[in-house]
């Protein structure tokens, strides 16, 4: 007898904390802005800045999505 398939599950469309590159800079910010206002800092250390996105991400139970690396996304696709 062959198990039942789950159905799969939908995409995620919820917020994430995002780590991006920003000119000499890194960006840490939630994307979508939550309702409380934005929640952005800017590091000269990628480690810092890696370390800040992991803490949200664990503090407010979302997921991290790093923007760092060029071949995720092309440049223009990026907001």
């Amino acid at each position: 007898m062959q198990p039942e398939e789950a159905p799969p599950e939908p995409d995620y469309a919820g917020p994430y904390v995002v780590i991006e590159p920003e000119g000499p800079l890194y960006r840490v910010e939630v994307r979508p802005t939550p309702d409380g206002g934005p929640r952005l800092e800017l590091f000269a250390c990628k480690s810092a800045a890696w370390g800040e996105m992991l803490a949200l991400a664990v503090g407010l139970g979302l997921p991290p999505l790093d923007l760092c690396n060029g071949k995720i996304l092309d440049k223009s696709e990026r907001k």
